[in-house]
């Protein structure tokens, strides 16, 4: 094999899981119950936001012009990750550049933030003040050559309620970039060389898109 482990990086949906503050729930159903003798299931999600669960945003999403996902050949999708432990940034702190200290990007295309933050996912505190990129970090990032996204395990990159949105821009106005946001099990990728995989679903016009993210250990 070419590599020793997949690790999963998505959350599943659920009719349990919790949406942004005033935002509507989805709700999963199914018609058909082979067990009662019906000759198929079928399974529909109402209310469904592309933006609830793992999912990526797109340039798209933030500004006028910016790329959409149907824009980018499959492959983009596709990349050598590197994960940044944050663990040790409190609620509401910012995560500066020193964050990279000891660490060469050189090669790789997608950054993972590691905060610890999806342990409370399903807890009031999932949209409470989780730690974020500093705004001139974040700058920095969004400029960079060789990356092509990032990702965190929070459902945004903002604090809940900046409506400005200056995180989102910084990563996303060179149109150059994506953001995975809502992932899991990042702590199982430190310190380990893997090829992150975060395709979207295929939506027609779409600004970003649910994906089954996951990595491939080297």
């Amino acid at each position: 094999m070419l590599y020793k482990e997949v690790v999963d990086l998505s959350w599943k949906y659920t009719n349990h899981m919790l949406v942004f503050p005033g935002g509507v729930p989805m709700k999963i159903r199914k018609n058909g119950d082979l067990g009662k003798g019906d000759p198929c299931e079928i399974t529909t999600m109402d209310g469904f936001c592309i933006h609830f669960g793992t999912h990526l945003d797109c340039p798209s999403h933030m500004l006028a012009g910016g790329f959409r996902a149907e824009d980018k050949e499959i492959a983009f999708f596709v990349g050598r990750g590197r994960v940044l432990d944050c663990s040790h940034y409190r609620a509401g702190e910012v995560i500066g550049q020193e964050v990279l200290k000891g660490q060469s990007l050189e090669g790789i295309e997608f950054l993972l933030f590691y905060t610890g933050w999806s342990k409370k996912f399903g807890t009031k505190e999932q949209y409470g003040r989780f730690p974020v990129l500093e705004l001139q970090f974040a700058k920095w990032l969004g400029r960079h050559p060789g990356l092509k996204g990032f990702g965190i395990e929070t459902n945004n990159c903002d604090h809940i309620g900046d409506e400005m949105y200056p995180i989102h821009h910084a990563l996303l106005d060179g149109n150059s970039k994506i953001l995975y946001e809502a992932l899991c099990n990042i702590d199982k990728l430190l310190g380990k060389e893997f090829i992150f995989i975060g395709a979207p679903i295929s939506i027609d016009g779409a600004e970003g898109g649910p994906c089954r993210a996951l990595a491939l250990v080297l």
